[in-house]
């Protein structure tokens, strides 16, 4: 069984539709762990992780400003 920083075993691991988990999936199952994705276009459906995206993204979208990067982008 695998485990996170907590010690923790993992049940199951959800994703949207992205490409960049389809590979993730085979070692999941081979690990015990169920897999599911959620409905497309429904953010709702991963909050967490949405929330956790939108902090990171605000957090360098500061550092850019902060560098003056701003000018750069659009």
């Amino acid at each position: 069984m695998i485990t996170n920083v907590f010690q923790a075993n993992i049940k199951c691991f959800q994703a949207d539709e992205g490409g960049e988990f389809y590979k993730l999936e085979p070692y999941l199952n081979k690990h015990g762990i169920l897999f599911r994705y959620s409905c497309p276009a429904t953010p709702q459906q991963n909050g967490v992780a949405e929330r956790k995206y939108r902090n990171v993204a605000e957090k360098i979208r500061c550092s850019l400003f902060n560098l003056n990067y701003h000018q750069f982008l659009g």
